[in-house]
């Protein structure tokens, strides 16, 4: 049987931050030509607009889109390692942050940890192999 038939475009799978173990990211993996396509997207986009950091904010709205069906657990408390809060707007450390690929591809702008984690399994095969 040709490995073209065998190959699965996608899958998703649910994984647990290694620190913050109730925050649980449903992630798609992403396949060599779903990763091209985002940056060949991300690229035209920025020679219209003719600007470096809008390429950098269009990849990864684009590769959330792409990456993220969703996440739980993720408390006000847990973002404030990701990212510096004004807590002062928060009534409420311990609520959920509800799920949106605008705040997925902010994350993976904004911090450095989040991208590397996030990255890290997205481009890992074997978290796939569940």
């Amino acid at each position: 049987m040709a490995i073209s038939k065998l190959v699965m475009p996608t899958k998703t799978v649910s994984v647990a931050h290694p620190d913050y173990k109730s925050f649980v990211v449903d992630l798609k993996y992403i396949s060599r030509e779903t990763s091209r396509k985002i940056a060949k997207e991300s690229q035209r986009l920025r020679m219209e607009a003719k600007d470096a950091e809008i390429e950098d904010i269009t990849f990864n709205l684009l590769y959330a889109r792409e990456a993220f069906s969703g996440w739980k657990g993720l408390t006000y408390n847990i973002l404030s390692h990701f990212v510096l809060l004004d807590d002062s707007q928060i009534k409420d450390m311990d609520e959920e942050v509800p799920f949106s690929v605008e705040d997925a591809a902010y994350l993976m702008t904004a911090s450095q940890p989040f991208e590397a984690w996030i990255n890290k399994v997205v481009f890992d095969i074997d978290s796939f192999r569940k």
